[in-house]
């Protein structure tokens, strides 16, 4: 009979010949400009990726969504309910073409396009070490894995239904490991909730010459609401951070309107909630009279909140990571929200961060580390089977 290490040497091995052509992959799949808002580019690459997946022996569905990008789920046996959930998303940050062309290019160990980190490489990895698993480990328990399409607009456009997608098709695991932006020696434990608003300002429009004096600008009165926004940010409670700002026509017409977006982050919902309401407050009071503002809230994403659960099931990776000579990691909490909140919000100890490492996430300088994609891949093969051995 093998021992669990040997067995385990087998799963490497195959993770190590799989890798050419999963390094392959990710080239192939960041090739693919996916901007959130671009549902036909999306769906493009959710075929192209369920045939992947078909290949190469998954079980697969893919699930329609009016305006975000159709999702897709891979299993590695069909009919039985799965133990372990692993999560990646396939919508990226900025409008087709700010890459260049091409879009994705390789110098050495390091590998430069949309998503390469965030979180494309993360869905590589979640496939990759499913694959090895499923083809050379009876004993492995049954996996979905589970690739959305709006993560980075918390689902904006997939609404509510693209939240009970992802807790409906993990409902029940044992566990779920996130395949998000991976940080070298790290994994992360906690994320902050994200509430994003709108808030327009109405002012009185006029002439900037003749009626100075009788317009309201609704950009004036917006720069004091933003001002008194941000200073609410505190390090032990929610940051608000004002990131878009439009008004006016022309510089020689006095603005009668003004739209600005607040992007608000917190460790808990009652902190979330909290920040909410002062926003609210400001929004209400007129710093300029003859001014009025309402707001709109764009999305919500809860908080992953930090659990005893959670910190039981790093500590398996990190007896996994040490038995095999794998990457050490620490764990971290992070101001990034990700789709693990909506997992620990129904009691499923999750871990997130497994994806590839690199830096420039949500910048035009994004690249991943090359070789951490079998690194990675490995330590979450190794923490699956650790998990299925309980």
């Amino acid at each position: 009979m093998c021992s669990k290490g040997d067995r385990m040497e087998r799963v490497f091995a195959r993770i190590e010949a799989l890798t050419p052509e999963y390094e392959g992959l990710w080239e192939q799949v960041c090739s693919f400009e996916t901007p959130s808002d671009n549902k036909a580019a999306l769906d493009e690459q959710t075929r192209f990726l369920a045939a992947f997946a078909r290949e190469h022996g998954f079980s697969v569905t893919e699930y329609p969504f009016p305006r975000a990008g159709d999702c897709l789920t891979a299993e590695t046996r069909a009919g039985e309910a799965p133990r372990i959930a692993l999560l990646a998303h396939l919508d990226t940050v900025h409008p087709v073409g700010s890459f260049g062309q091409p879009p994705v290019r390789r110098e050495g160990d390091t590998l430069y396009g949309p998503g390469v980190i965030d979180c494309k490489g993360g869905a590589c990895v979640a496939l990759m070490a499913a694959q090895a698993l499923m083809e050379t480990e009876a004993a492995a328990p049954p996996i979905r894995i589970i690739l959305t399409t709006d993560e980075e607009v918390s689902a904006r456009y997939s609404g509510p239904e693209g939240v009970a997608f992802i807790q409906d098709q993990a409902r029940g695991v044992d566990a779920a490991f996130n395949c998000e932006t991976g940080l070298a020696g790290y994994l992360t434990v906690g994320r902050k909730g994200i509430i994003r608003l709108e808030v327009n300002v109405e002012g009185k429009a006029g002439h900037a010459g003749n009626d100075y004096f009788l317009g309201v600008s609704a950009v004036k009165e917006a720069a004091h609401k933003i001002l008194a926004i941000e200073a609410l940010s505190s390090p032990e409670g929610a940051t608000f951070n004002c990131g878009v700002i439009a008004g006016g026509t022309k510089a020689n017409v006095i603005p009668g309107r003004c739209r600005f977006e607040v992007d608000i982050r917190g460790k808990t919902l009652a902190v979330l909630e909290q920040a909410l309401e002062q926003v609210k407050a400001i929004a209400g009071k007129s710093f300029l009279p003859g001014t009025r503002a309402t707001v709109n809230v764009l999305s919500r994403r809860p908080p992953m909140e930090h659990t005893a659960a959670t910190d039981r099931l790093f500590e398996k990776v990190c007896a996994v990571s040490e038995r095999y000579g794998l990457e050490k990691v620490r764990p971290k909490e992070k101001g990034g929200g990700s789709d693990s909140a909506y997992l620990i919000g129904i009691g499923i100890p999750t871990l997130c961060s497994f994806g590839p490492t690199g830096n420039g996430e949500h910048t035009v300088a994004e690249q991943g580390h090359i070789p951490s994609l079998q690194g990675r891949t490995k330590l979450l093969a190794a923490s699956i089977m650790e998990v299925a051995a309980e």
